[in-house]
């Protein structure tokens, strides 16, 4: 990838999504990894390039947008859309994303006891409990590099509403089945967060960098609306 990134200078990568999730079914999609630079940049990684054994992939990363969505066998979908940008030779880092997915999951717990002599036999089952959550999720962060240093600081927001409906329950104990459908209870709930983010990079590169490890660390200030 690190190749494929310092070769091309306005490129594509297509990157597919396998799911086997028991939990929302089997399915797929696929993202789109949009590579951007100026011309300027293009040139200056050419040369790069030309002149250095890792043929340019240690330059700073060009603008990235990525877009796309997934679907699973149960009716769970998702569509998402992100972008990260660099101005002023890495001085300022803007990274933001949004998403929006239709969920059906089926959670289950499995319980069991010893009864009480003489009362109550001992017991096993399940309970099963069948969801259906819509929503939206929206995060970004811009962060300023302190002059001369690998630190950045910066802030963060994160903003995000679903709403959640109860479809069935299920109760089997004892292989005695019972099962409720049609419930319809409802459940909405919004969060929004603002955060402050202290960033200490020094990797040679975004993606597979060969020495050094990011460190991030956060602080937020959240509001269940």
């Amino acid at each position: 990838m690190g190749d494929y990134l310092a070769n091309n200078a306005y490129g594509f990568l297509p990157v597919p999504i396998v799911i086997t999730e028991p939990a929302i079914g089997v399915g797929g999609g696929m993202l789109g990894m949009f590579l951007h630079e100026s011309d300027e940049e293009r040139e200056k990684r050419k040369q790069h390039a030309l002149t250095s054994l890792d043929g340019g992939a240690q330059l700073l990363a060009p603008a990235i947008t990525v877009a796309g969505g997934a679907y699973t066998d149960n009716g769970t979908w998702m569509a998402l859309i992100g972008h990260r940008h660099t101005w002023n030779e890495d001085s300022i880092r803007y990274i933001g994303g949004a998403g929006y997915g239709h969920a059906n999951i089926d959670v289950y717990k499995r319980f069991q006891g010893d009864g009480f002599p003489g009362l109550i036999d001992p017991y096993a089952g399940t309970l099963g409990i069948g969801t259906e959550s819509e929503g939206f999720l929206i995060k970004q962060r811009v962060s300023f590099r302190i002059p001369n240093s690998d630190l950045f600081l910066g802030v963060s927001q994160t903003y995000s509403s679903f709403s959640t409906t109860v479809d069935s329950l299920s109760l089997d104990i004892n292989d005695r089945n019972l099962e409720m459908s049609n419930l319809g209870a409802k459940f909405d709930s919004s969060l929004s967060a603002l955060g402050l983010v202290a960033e200490y990079d020094t990797r040679n590169n975004l993606f597979f960098p060969t020495k050094a490890r990011p460190w991030l660390q956060s602080i937020w200030y959240t509001i269940l609306l």
